[in-house]
């Protein structure tokens, strides 16, 4: 089946360049007057990757998809093939986690509190960190970027809790922060963080008074490359993004006219995550799975294109000869810096496995 995901081909950020050179403070400088005679070799990032979820149609692990069965096209051009798959395994995570205490899932937040802390060690390593978000008179954090060990992890979490308690006592402010505007908020201090960024937003995925709309937030995950899952107490699998006809996603431009939660089920599935639902006995079970959903997905790389030019661009994955539920990450890609294509040192691209775009493009509503 196919999923679609937005690409922003856009320059990354400004300390790294448009050609994406970097280099590590207070190390040595290659080719310095007193080795004048050393050659300088210039390394710059040209691949892409993008992590994408494949499951079975109802949701389930579908075991190994084998990596010749992955294409992918841009803007509906060509089929082409990935330079590279692999499953996700133990890359480092950054997880964020978004506590809405304001309507159903409030039930929720004590179980989260409880069994957060117990995914290490085991389903989270050293290497992943934590942060916590609470949806309060404004946004509130109690946790950045916390290293992954119990008493850590432990601390954030009830500081978390005690925020969740004062809400729901509904002391100190009138109107609380709206889903949308917090996880602006949440996505952009993410967008900050090292690693694969994963945000869980503990919600009944209902919005109440945001300035902020709901696409404005997928666009931005998705330009941030962070894939958004729900964990919810209500509802059931959506027909809005499910595929059940053809298996293709809503397209990633669509504007729901339906509800805030058909909304939130949409925006976690087109930044390349989906919604998960417990009751609070299960909480525990859905965060070991959300981790094992997160090391299971499959890093997708492919070039970067010379021939593509700046804008949002539609990506799309599919699976061949395989009924699936695909849903690919977002992402930003640096655009190709002329002065490094024109250099005489720097090695052409292998124009054959570049990917080709298509005439199909996004379109992008009038400010």
């Amino acid at each position: 089946m196919r999923a679609r995901s937005l690409i922003g081909l856009v320059v990354l950020f400004a300390a790294i360049g448009a050609g994406g050179q970097t280099s590590v403070p207070g190390a040595p400088e290659v080719g310095t007057a007193g080795d004048a005679a050393l050659p300088t070799l210039h390394v710059y990032t040209n691949l892409i990757q993008i992590p994408t979820l494949v499951l079975s149609p109802l949701r389930g692990s579908m075991g190994r998809v084998a990596e010749d069965r992955f294409l992918m096209s841009v803007d509906s051009g060509p089929l082409f093939k990935p330079t590279h798959v692999r499953e996700e395994g133990n890359d480092p995570i950054s997880l964020v986690v978004l506590l809405d205490p304001s309507g159903e899932a409030s039930g929720l937040m004590d179980e989260v509190r409880q069994r957060l802390a117990r995914l290490a060690p085991g389903q989270l390593q050293a290497r992943d960190s934590i942060s916590m978000y609470v949806m309060s008179c404004g946004l509130m954090r109690t946790g950045l970027n916390v290293p992954v060990d119990r008493a850590s992890l432990q601390m954030a979490a009830d500081h978390a809790m005690t925020e969740v308690k004062r809400v729901q006592g509904r002391h100190g402010c009138r109107q609380g922060v709206g889903l949308w505007d917090a996880m602006a908020m949440t996505v952009k201090q993410a967008s900050k963080l090292p690693g694969r960024r994963v945000m869980l937003v503990v919600s009944d995925g209902q919005d109440r008074g945001s300035r902020t709309k709901w696409p404005e937030v997928r666009e931005y995950a998705q330009s941030q490359g962070i894939a958004v899952f729900g964990l919810s107490t209500t509802g059931s699998i959506p027909n809005s993004l499910s595929g059940r006809g053809s298996g293709r996603s809503a397209l990633p431009g669509y504007t729901s006219t339906e509800t805030n939660e058909d909304a939130f089920n949409e925006l976690c599935e087109l930044t390349g995550g989906m919604r998960l639902y417990a009751q609070e006995i299960e909480v525990g079970s859905e965060l070991k799975r959300l981790v094992k959903l997160l090391r299971e997905r499959y890093i997708v790389e492919f070039p970067r294109s010379t021939g593509i030019g700046a804008g949002k661009h539609d990506l799309v994955v599919t699976i061949s000869r395989m009924n699936a539920f695909v849903r690919p990450a977002g992402i930003s890609v640096p655009l190709p810096d002329p002065k490094i294509l024109a250099d005489p040192m720097t090695l052409p691209n292998d124009l054959t496995k570049e990917p080709v775009g298509g005439e199909r493009r996004i379109l992008v509503p009038k400010q």
